[in-house]
């Protein structure tokens, strides 16, 4: 069937609209008093409450200007509040019956209730917010234009403040405006207090800076701005005052809301194998048998999207099939309105987002009736990675249902016939297992009881998550198994209020959690014969590695950890969303994620797309690495898996290809580079010192050295990542206290350096969580003690940063504190630098780092440990001289021109560059990567070594092109090729090496 015509719709997003929902909600914040008894109080749910108003008045808005009834109308409100403002504005500002009436017309769209019923902002405040939300000529026109990814934008722009009280009086700082904290300020030392300034967002001069120092109450800081910078500058706040203030809960939640140009192609790259599998003239009873998920829903982009790509193609197939619409009905309305209801669903943690994503469609379909019900039953709220199958219900477990995969069953037979597996993971006594057995057989029950299953479902998460060790884990699991879930089955109401109260805890804790159980919560999708989802889409959130616990809890990871076998602890978030669509889906169905561009890489990688690869799943398309078409900084992967078969027709970063490896790559090798025994305890991260209370200016150094010569002992060159990238010396450009290896009597001969350590670092160690760190406070937090034995009388070393723009190494004088945004070798010698600084190995480093943005992230037990070095390296003379004249000609590069490492590589990959210094470099790199190639005897390849400008526009969406200097494609898979087989070998002979032969 050919592809329908789309209608066309303009995309008018304004750039405007989060600015004016921004200033009607500080409109609303100004207008609470001020409660310094309330200093405490938590205001999250406030805040909440606040953003959800502002965000359905600007869907009302829309709403009304397009013609829907909604009731009362927000515009005579507005024209009320504006003539009772020209009447009389002080009696304005006194009244209170506005704030009622804004809060009825917002609880028209949603059915719950907010924290400030009872006493709210005035009614100048709630004139203020509205007149914000209508600040333009002619309003209806305004709203209708506007797209209705837009209105979710909204939710996006105010999730990225934060509501806070003050505990003294707020300076009120324009433009911005910024409100700075005086008594928050003043409760520290006079040192800290400007840096503490400046982090709240305000600006410092020397004056300021002393008039801080010298304060003794807000009142002096206040007097002292009035004086100097006169009243327009400034407005000073009570104290007790609720304000709005830029924060991070959107970078925490690892939510990227996206805009309609990117979650357009997405869905219909997604959709596409699934809707050629059904012909050339599908019918549309097969167009709405299709079942599509977005997991991590957002304000609902891509099932706005689905909905009205999919909207399209059933209008076409009720005109190709002879279904007559009447013609007083919209015939594109009335197909949304039918995929919305029979096609789409969705899953989001944030109750807000879920409420957005009804609204958004409810609009976009023009349905009728509330909206507070439309779609209630297949867009809900709950956390998408945390939940069970049924056979794990019914076995009140939360084990893995197949070993190795992490990923639940769709069905008890398969449930059943896994759990019978003679290498089954989980730890149950043979009794229990029995019993699980039993069980699984009467799971089919689930269907008929969901309430009950979901009840004994949350309780048994609520076990995990209340203990910290799988043995106190397993061991209330059992007690419940046995007094608690088998009566609660039966019915005893003692028992399911039990297993109520102990899931209750989940929602309440501080880390609150949210089960959903796919199967319970969309029982039509698994109950048919072919159980599952056709198609998941999305945008899952990106949460790189170690954050997921600061954010979510230690027992949040280790449930990740034992739900998905085979995963990492230092996996991106999206990887498990990964592995749980992937599970969920029907045999033939796609997925389709725009996801982190570090999915490929390293332990991401391992966690999320080897695993589908290994279950079957195809990579059909992909783009590696891509800038995000929204607000936020970052690169993006798009990457699109069939689940059984794939198109004919397979594309890598736009260009057709024979397959696409796990890491979106063509595929070069069937071989997962190990760490070789070989390369341990030459590379190490520098020093993590804790603070920066241990460092000093060279004027503080001086100083002290004038005064106790004997204390420069303890003072070293300190060596940071900026140095190295940006210094043309490559040397240190600052000093830090070093008392690494000394007890607290033999660093107390060092009194002045002591006293710093005492004032700067004492106070934050004295509360640390860490025991060892609160006892030891005069030492570094990690001092790097294996890493100073092993270059102990070295006079230079090897070093690069953790994270640049390019891959870059040099030797550096070995008598410094390297930071731990440093990687350091523990050899100096120019072959050394000649091998890594390659293209040879540059090209396996890239590989296998992961990346932070754009930017590559060396880390050593990746990129180094695993990379086989040439045999006798340190002995090819061709290789050292090579290594020579290239940092010879750096060196000299870096030097006349200024410039550090990354401004001088931003040269050398410039191909309008054609200074002759810059040329010769980039000559003596092709000598470098011939003499690397060379020593690895791969003479055949060392003759084929041209780099070329290579431009990597294809990937880069809607910036400008990034070029590197570079080996072509076909040399530079040959390279990985014979590297991956070289460090197999390499692990296989250390295997050998260890392991005696059998019979030996």
């Amino acid at each position: 069937m050919p592809r329908p015509a789309r209608r066309s719709e303009p995309t008018r997003q304004s750039p405007v609209l989060g600015d004016m929902a921004l200033e009607a909600l500080r409109a609303l914040v100004g207008g609470f008093p001020g409660d310094e008894a309330a200093l405490d109080g938590d205001l999250a749910r406030l805040q909440r409450d606040l953003i959800l108003l502002v965000t359905r008045l600007v869907f009302r808005l829309h709403a009304e200007a397009s013609g829907f009834q909604c009731g009362d109308s927000s515009s005579a409100l507005c024209d009320r509040l504006d003539a009772d403002a020209k009447e009389d504005g002080p009696a304005l500002e006194q009244g209170q019956t506005a704030w009622p009436q804004l809060l009825a017309l917002a609880r028209g769209f949603g059915d719950d209730g907010f924290a400030a019923e009872a006493a709210g902002p005035g009614d100048g405040a709630v004139w203020r917010a509205l007149r914000a939300l209508r600040a333009m000529d002619d309003p209806r026109a305004w709203y209708r234009s506007l797209d209705l990814e837009a209105l979710g934008g909204v939710y996006e722009a105010l999730m990225d403040y934060r509501l806070r009280r003050t505990r003294g009086p707020g300076l009120v700082l324009r433009p911005g405006p910024v409100v700075i904290d005086l008594q928050e300020i003043l409760s520290h030392g006079p040192d800290e207090r400007a840096r503490r300034f400046a982090a709240a967002g305000g600006v410092l001069d020397a004056a300021l800076q002393q008039a801080l120092v010298a304060a003794r109450s807000p009142a002096d800081i206040v007097a002292w701005l009035g004086e100097r910078r006169g009243a327009r500058a400034m407005s000073v706040l009570p104290s007790g005052s609720l304000v709005l203030q830029p924060g991070e809960e959107r970078r925490r939640a690892g939510a990227h809301y996206t805009p309609r140009g990117l979650a357009d192609p997405i869905v219909r790259t997604t959709l596409r194998p699934l809707l050629a599998a059904l012909g050339e003239r599908p019918t549309p009873a097969q167009l709405l048998d299709l079942r599509l998920c977005d997991p991590a829903t957002g304000c609902g982009a891509f099932l706005l999207a689905a909905c009205r790509q999919l909207g399209e193609w059933l209008a076409q197939a009720w005109r190709e099939h002879g279904v007559v619409i009447p013609p007083a009905v919209d015939g594109v309305a009335l197909a949304r309105r039918e995929v919305a209801r029979r096609c789409l669903h969705g899953v989001d943690k944030d109750p807000c987002a879920v409420e957005l994503t009804r609204l958004s469609l409810w609009l976009l379909t023009g349905a009728e009736g509330s909206p507070r019900t439309f779609m209630a039953e297949v867009v809900r709220c709950g956390d998408a990675l945390v939940g069970l199958a049924p056979a794990q219900i019914a076995a009140f477990s939360w084990a893995p249902c197949a070993p190795g995969s992490g990923d639940c069953v769709h069905s008890p037979e398969d449930a059943r016939a896994r759990s019978n597996s003679p290498d089954s993971r989980n730890s149950w006594h043979s009794s229990e297992r029995e019993r699980a057995r039993s069980t699984a057989a009467d799971s089919r029950d689930w269907l008929d009881s969901p309430e009950r299953e979901r009840r004994i479902g949350d309780a048994a998460i609520a076990v995990f998550f209340a203990h910290d060790g799988d043995r106190r884990r397993d061991e209330q699991r059992g007690r419940l198994a046995r007094a608690t879930v088998e009566p609660a089955r039966r019915g005893d109401p003692e028992a399911l209020a039990a297993l109520d109260r102990l899931a209750a805890g989940l929602a309440a804790s501080a880390l609150p959690v949210l089960p959903f159980h796919w199967q319970l919560e969309f029982p039509a999708v698994f109950a048919r014969d072919d159980p599952g989802f056709d198609c998941f889409v999305g945008n899952p959130p990106f949460f790189w590695g170690n954050r997921i616990s600061r954010a979510f809890g230690d027992r949040y990871r280790d449930w990740l950890l034992r739900c998905y076998p085979g995963s990492h602890g230092n996996s991106d978030l999206a990887a498990y969303f990964l592995r749980r669509s992937f599970a969920l889906l029907r045999r033939g169905g796609t997925l389709g994620f725009v996801t982190t561009n570090s999915i490929a890489e390293a332990d991401t990688r391992a966690t999320g797309l080897e695993p589908l690869l290994r279950a079957g799943g195809v990579v059909y398309e992909a783009v590696r690495s891509a800038e995000w078409d929204g607000s936020a900084s970052v690169r993006v992967a798009h990457v699109f898996v069939a689940k059984g078969g794939a198109p004919d027709e397979r594309r890598l970063d736009g260009e057709v290809v024979a397959a696409i490896g796990a890491d979106l790559r063509r595929p070069r090798a069937a071989w997962t580079a190990v760490r070789l025994r070989e390369r341990a305890e030459e590379s190490y991260k520098g020093v993590d010192f804790g603070g920066t209370g241990f460092l000093l200016t060279a004027e503080q150094r001086d100083e002290i050295v004038r005064a106790a010569p004997h204390e420069g002992e303890c003072i070293w060159p300190v060596m940071n990542a900026s140095n190295f990238t940006s210094s043309p010396q490559l040397r240190p450009e600052g000093f830090i206290i070093n008392f690494t290896g000394l007890t607290l009597a033999e660093a107390e001969r060092y009194g002045r350096c002591m006293a710093i350590v005492r004032e700067r670092v004492l106070p934050r160690r004295a509360v640390d969580k860490r025991k060892a760190r609160r006892e030891r406070w005069w030492l570094y937090n990690e001092a790097c003690s294996g890493l100073y034995r092993a270059i102990a009388g070295k006079t230079a070393v090897i070093v690069c940063p953790v994270v640049a723009k390019y891959v870059t190494f040099a030797r550096v004088d070995a008598r410094a504190v390297f930071t731990n945004a440093l990687n350091v070798f523990t050899f100096a010698d120019h072959a050394s630098l000649a091998v890594l600084q390659s293209r040879v190995h540059e090209l396996w480093a890239l590989t296998h780092s992961s990346s932070l943005r754009a930017d590559p992230r060396y880390n050593p037990s990746d990129c180094f440990e695993t990379f086989p070095l040439p045999e006798q390296w340190q002995r090819y003379d061709a290789l050292a001289q090579a290594g020579q004249r290239y940092d010879e000609c750096r060196r000299r590069c870096m030097l006349q021109y200024g410039l550090g490492l990354t401004g001088l590589y931003n040269r050398f990959h410039d191909p309008d560059d054609r200074a002759p210094d810059v040329g010769e470099l980039r000559q003596l790199h092709a000598a470098l990567d011939r003499a690397a190639l060379a020593a690895h005897g791969w003479t055949d390849l060392a003759a084929r070594v041209e780099a070329m400008f290579r431009s990597r526009a294809a990937v880069e969406r809607g910036g400008r092109p990034t070029i590197r200097l570079e080996w072509p494609a076909a040399l530079a898979d040959e390279v990985l090729g014979r590297l991956l087989a070289l460090n197999q070998r390499r692990a296989a002979a250390e295997r050998e090496a260890v392991i005696p032969r059998r019979g030996s």
